[in-house]
């Protein structure tokens, strides 16, 4: 477990494009934490299955808040042909939790962005030692 603090400034200032205008983004403060937790399982046929979860909480962010989000992943394992070939199969972010998401407040609006970022992906591959 990290156990974190941020701490932004306050900011004034002008901007010049599009057109000059003032600009200000005040001081805040914030505790935040993240965890990771996982287990390996060792199965018959000499399998493995491993989960593990990561979690960050919400946070402050410059003009706004980044929402928490997490992730639970799987992998499995199976060795064949004595040891001599591995099939791999592996489950990033199972219940698309990962994607980073912000709530910005400006000035005279308010925005939500989400990126995904491609977090949910499987693959299953397989290895052989010559």
């Amino acid at each position: 477990m990290n156990w974190f603090v941020t701490a932004i400034d306050a900011l004034q200032t002008t901007l010049l494009f599009p057109t000059q205008r003032s600009f200000a983004i005040p001081a805040s403060r914030d505790d935040a934490w993240s965890s990771t937790i996982g287990n390996r399982f060792t199965l018959p046929r000499a399998a493995e299955l491993q989960l593990s979860h990561v979690y960050y909480s919400a946070k402050n962010v410059p003009q706004g808040r980044e929402r928490a989000r997490s992730s639970l992943d799987l992998s499995a394992s199976l060795p064949l042909r004595n040891n001599r070939a591995e099939l791999l199969f592996t489950f990033r972010d199972m219940f698309n939790d990962f994607g980073l998401r912000r709530d910005v407040v400006g000035d005279g609006f308010r925005a939500s962005y989400q990126n995904l970022l491609e977090t949910q992906v499987a693959t299953l591959r397989m290895k052989w030692r010559f």
